[in-house]
């Protein structure tokens, strides 16, 4: 336990926090759509066509769940990743073994506040290594992108017609590979990396790697235009976010610096402008050239009304499962549904607890709208293991989340590599059980494979595995 209680290495905004996300915009947000639900009657915008499921209620459930995910982060926040026993570097180990011992990715903690001798070194040995790691991570996403897109990358001219767009294409017209299309989603792993060496650490990049990054985010945002995926820009986009964050937190700089450190402190709440506007762009291409709406409404207030009505749709729907299904149906369909589809392994999951993918379908025929058909990250849980299971899932994630932030304020490369996954997962939940996807777990196996090679790239050479410094 450590007596004394300095800052952190790097200062971060109340909204990169667990439980200033809670407090300060998932709790305001759930109240603001709850009320544009109950007021959709009179919007000509907003449209709920489904049984109407979210109560008070609901929303105080909603409440607890979020609660209960707030105590976990406050818990998990006095808690500190630290290297393992002997792997601190003496002072004339060299900066490969200091490079080794600041990866920081041991499952031992300590407790009590951040102490200036337990950060991590930021030296050439240190961003090398995280740079190795990050191209690993970035060519498997490039080599599945490639496959992906094959048809469209090997045919010039069609990319041409799709990119002065003469041809839009359609996800029917895309093929997947299983197996291998999914670890595209191993590339948020390789944008963590690369926004932290560069924006935190202030290393320049190396010529391939920055090639290497300009290559995955046309990809990227090809995959978000071509396959209808605005998730994958946010998840491109946010762990830039969170790294660019540090930097703005620093006090040096002048007025513009203040400017931007005062935009960047209001965190998502500056985001909506733009936030509204990629959805209205993106979802235009989408419903708004339709009948039922186009040249019926205002442009904004569609776009306005639309994305409420998402999130509204979603909670609803997560209220509406536990108004009629028999929970908990232990089948893990939401918190879990990537088990039911791991190689090999997902077809005896589901023989064990039940095929997933029977919950939704039938709600939808009797209660609510296809059109809509996210299901709320927070209910699911409930559906999944009973609320007293869900409490606890909800407290884990927060602890979890707790004593990752702190190891990204830090600096340390598991605290670096994870955080921005559950801080994904939180601003997804009201609208999609974001872990419990497929997508998530191929991002966990990424974040596997990058402390492994950043650990091993940073061991010098001769010594094993285990050795002490």
């Amino acid at each position: 336990m450590n007596a004394t209680a300095p800052e952190p290495m790097h200062p971060l905004p109340w909204w990169t926090s667990p439980v200033g996300l809670a407090l300060g915009f998932q709790l305001p947000v759930l109240l603001l759509v709850s009320w544009a639900g109950t007021v959709s009657g009179d919007s000509q915008v907003i449209t709920v066509r489904a049984v109407r499921f979210l109560s008070w209620p609901s929303l105080a459930l909603a409440f607890g769940l979020i609660a209960a995910g707030v105590v976990g982060a406050v818990i998990g926040r006095q808690l500190q990743l630290v290297a393992p026993t002997g792997s601190r570097p003496r002072s004339n180990a060299g900066p490969a073994a200091a490079a080794g011992a600041s990866q920081g990715v041991s499952a031992s903690v300590s407790l009590g506040a951040p102490s200036r001798a337990a950060e991590p070194w930021h030296d050439a040995a240190t961003t090398r290594a995280w740079d190795r790691a990050a191209a690993m991570a970035g060519a498997i996403a490039l080599f599945a992108y490639v496959v992906w897109f094959r048809d469209y990358l090997l045919n010039p001219a069609l990319m041409f017609d799709i990119l002065r767009g003469a041809f839009v294409p359609s996800r029917t017209d895309i093929t997947l590979t299983p197996g291998l299309t999914s670890l595209v989603n191993v590339a948020p792993v390789f944008f963590t990396l690369f926004a932290y060496n560069r924006l935190v650490a202030g290393r320049p990049a190396p010529w391939p790697l920055a090639l290497l990054a300009a290559m995955l985010a046309a990809l990227t945002l090809f995959r978000v235009y071509a396959w209808s995926e605005r998730l994958a820009l946010i998840e491109a986009v946010v762990p830039a976010a969170l790294a660019v964050a540090v930097p703005l937190m620093r006090r040096e700089g002048g007025r513009l610096r203040d400017v931007l450190r005062g935009l960047c402190r209001a965190g998502p709440y500056a985001a909506l402008p733009i936030v509204v506007l990629f959805f209205g762009i993106a979802e235009s291409a989408r419903s708004w050239t339709s009948d039922t709406y186009h040249g019926k409404y205002d442009f904004w207030s569609w776009v306005l009304g639309r994305l409420a009505t998402y999130y509204y749709t979603a909670l609803n729907n997560g209220a509406g499962l536990l108004a009629t299904v028999d929970w908990p149906t232990l089948k893990f369909e939401f918190i879990g549904g990537w088990m039911h589809n791991l190689p090999g392994i997902g077809r005896h999951f589901s023989d064990w607890v039940g095929p997933r993918g029977n919950v939704l379908p039938e709600f939808f025929a009797r209660f609510a709208d296809p059109e809509f058909n996210s299901p709320s990250g927070l209910f699911g849980a409930v559906v999944d293991v009973g609320l007293v299971g869900a409490l606890a899932y909800f407290a884990l994630l927060g602890f979890v989340g707790g004593v990752l932030h702190r190891a990204y304020a830090e600096g340390r490369l598991a605290g670096v590599l994870g955080y921005p996954l559950l801080f994904i997962a939180a601003l997804e939940v009201f609208r999609y059980p974001y872990l419990g996807e497929p997508r998530a777990f191929t991002w966990f196996v990424g974040i596997g494979l990058a402390l492994f090679v950043a650990r091993t790239s940073a061991r010098p050479a001769g010594r094993p595995a285990g050795a002490p410094a």
